[in-house]
């Protein structure tokens, strides 16, 4: 048997998952990129072949295709539209909906499209939000496949390291840069330690630029650690307080996402600081596990952060461990039954 991967950029850890679990159940796996995006995830544990070699493949000879990604639908629009008149057999993930604007017209035009994309090219579609559905067509045989954690991270925790100060770290892919700001800009006014692991090195070197316009002073308050590895995540965790989760709440995508530091946050029992007036808001406040923050206006921010901080959580791992422990035979039974 035989699976080809198509993604919008190069493999991230949930996308490594979703391979090895393919490699698990016995598929030989060829992958295809777009490796002019997301880089920074790249590792040497998968061979990873150029988007533009995906033309030289033989479809009859594949058993599978699985598809992730909004981008690579307009990249390879007419190798999908023949894979849906051949019936080869497709699963196409949706990682997060491309619907970043704060315009709503053109939120709504992108959905429209997107919709009818979609609804005309698959009909097995595995969504990383449940908060997703009611953006996306009806009648499709949809999966709902959370970016939790490894395998390998379910083990007996490290104790925390105390440190001197308050740590509040962000932990991922470094992008929206005013919701980073405005940790910064906190830290510095408490006197509180940000630290800032993950990439790339461009947007690292774009917020220090935007700390240095904004004249705020990082030597004493901010690190800035870079890259990591997710066999680093128990390690980190150890050494925090609390992690941040916020991001631009105007983007009707961030309303609905629920992002992996939801599931690492009670994994390893450490607070989560999340937007406000969002699906990711609901759960954390509803499960007790941390708190949100207005993301948009730093006053309404402050205010939030200096409540929240000042609360004590008591976090437990049994439901994501037992979702770890399931999700790979979950999925197989999913995808054997597509």
């Amino acid at each position: 048997m035989k699976v080809v991967f198509i993604c919008d950029h190069s493999l991230d850890p949930r996308l490594r998952n979703r391979v090895k679990w393919f490699k698990n159940i016995g598929y030989d796996i060829e992958i295809y990129v777009d490796s002019s995006r997301g880089g920074h995830f790249s590792d040497s544990i998968y061979e990873e072949k150029n988007i533009n070699d995906l033309n030289r493949i033989d479809i009859s000879s594949i058993d599978l295709f699985y598809i992730s990604g909004a981008k690579i639908i307009i990249m390879k629009l007419l190798l999908f539209i023949k894979l849906k008149f051949t019936g080869s057999k497709v699963i196409y993930e949706i990682p997060d909906l491309p619907l970043r604007s704060h315009n709503f017209f053109v939120n709504k035009a992108i959905e429209i499209v997107f919709n009818k994309i979609i609804g005309f090219l698959f009909k097995n579609i595995v969504v990383t939000s449940d908060g997703f559905l009611k953006k996306l067509p009806i009648n499709k045989n949809y999966y709902l496949c959370e970016n939790i954690p490894q395998k390998q991270n379910v083990n007996m925790l490290l104790p925390k390291v105390k440190g001197d100060k308050l740590r509040i770290a962000f932990i991922g892919s470094l992008r929206y840069q005013k919701q980073m700001l405005m940790l910064i800009r906190y830290c510095i006014d408490s006197d509180y330690i940000a630290i800032f692991y993950g990439g790339p090195k461009e947007e690292i070197d774009k917020l220090k630029l935007l700390c240095n316009e904004n004249s705020y002073n990082i030597d004493n308050n901010i690190i800035f650690k870079g890259e990591f590895k997710p066999s680093d995540l128990e390690r980190i965790y150890s050494t925090v307080d609390f992690v941040y989760s916020v991001y631009d709440s105007l983007q009707p995508n961030v309303r609905m996402a629920l992002p992996n530091k939801l599931y690492e946050a009670q994994l390893f029992r450490t607070p989560i600081i999340v937007s406000s007036n969002t699906y990711l808001s609901e759960i954390v406040n509803k499960e007790a596990i941390g708190f949100s923050v207005d993301s948009l206006l730093y006053d309404n921010f402050k205010h939030d952060m200096d409540k929240g901080l000042n609360r004590r959580f008591k976090i437990t791992q049994d439901h994501i461990i037992y979702k770890i422990k399931t999700a790979e035979s979950d999925f197989k039974n999913w995808m054997k039954a597509c």
